[in-house]
């Protein structure tokens, strides 16, 4: 099928907003190639839990040690995770890209080259935060499902301690998530999601197939199906909510290739370079 429309997952998101130049360039013109293309407000949803979260940390780390050696360092005590580590040093080195050319005669001592390089990174940091906020929902032909008990706050600058001050981000739950009896309501399609991970052993599929079981347990569980829950399901939704005439756009084409079939929907792999 010659798909004319894309379902962006958070991975695509993250490489359009926060990658270096070059790479939201090349995230873009990916999204472009597509006559229609549809941001989930869940994405943005996982993005502001994931990847922005962490640019953020790197800015206020960055502001609190004022140092970039420092900061490194901060980094791999910090996040054990190679990925993890490898995705902040990425962003440490977006910020250093305004080092390039730069005049540090007057920092004339080795604490002080620390320091005009921290804050110039910071800068650069910053500004990509910002604008990435500014473009999340323009990347797109289509936004699609407004989640109302997602709280799609705006972060704030701290003049007084240079930190950036992320507001409230878990969701304003009344009883439970905003998608719960809509995907109840589905239990064919979640029967096939449980098949399709069923010998899983990660843990993000644990959770998974936790958040799966609860949506089909019955009579309706008195636990509710929380925000916690709704996360678990991470690429799970892609594959319930991507619309028929369009693909998954994802770098996490393993997954979304084996939960998308599952429910006869289609991934294509975008590589990261």
């Amino acid at each position: 099928m010659n798909y004319r429309g894309c379902f962006i997952d958070t991975t695509i998101l993250a490489e359009a907003l926060l990658k270096a130049r070059e790479n939201r360039s090349r995230a873009r013109t990916a999204i472009r190639q597509y006559k229609r293309s549809v941001l989930p407000v869940y994405a943005i949803k996982e993005w502001q839990y994931g990847a922005l979260k962490n640019f953020i940390w790197l800015h206020n780390k960055l502001a609190d040690t004022r140092s970039f050696s420092r900061t490194i360092r901060a980094i791999h005590k910090n996040f054990r995770k190679p990925y993890m580590q490898g995705t902040l040093l990425e962003a440490l080195e977006l910020g250093a890209e305004m080092l390039i050319g730069s005049d540090l005669s007057q920092a004339d001592t080795p604490q002080k080259t620390q320091l005009a390089m921290a804050d110039s990174a910071r800068l650069h940091i910053r500004r990509r935060i910002d604008a990435a906020w500014r473009e999340r929902r323009k990347l797109t032909t289509e936004v699609f499902e407004e989640l109302p008990c997602f709280p799609d706050n705006a972060h704030s600058f701290n003049e007084e301690t240079k930190y950036i001050d992320s507001q409230r981000q878990n969701c304003d739950l009344q009883k439970e998530c905003c998608l719960a009896d809509g995907f109840r309501a589905r239990r064919g399609d979640l029967h096939k999601l449980l098949t399709a991970i069923k010998d899983e052993t990660r843990l993000e599929d644990k959770k998974r197939r936790t958040a799966l079981h609860l949506l089909l347990k019955r009579p309706k569980p008195k636990k509710p199906f929380d925000d916690a829950n709704c996360r678990a399901l991470g690429d799970a939704y892609f594959a319930l909510q991507c619309p028929q005439d369009c693909a998954i756009l994802t770098s996490n084409f393993k997954d979304l290739e084996r939960l998308g079939g599952a429910l006869r929907k289609e991934a294509h792999q975008y590589k990261v370079p």
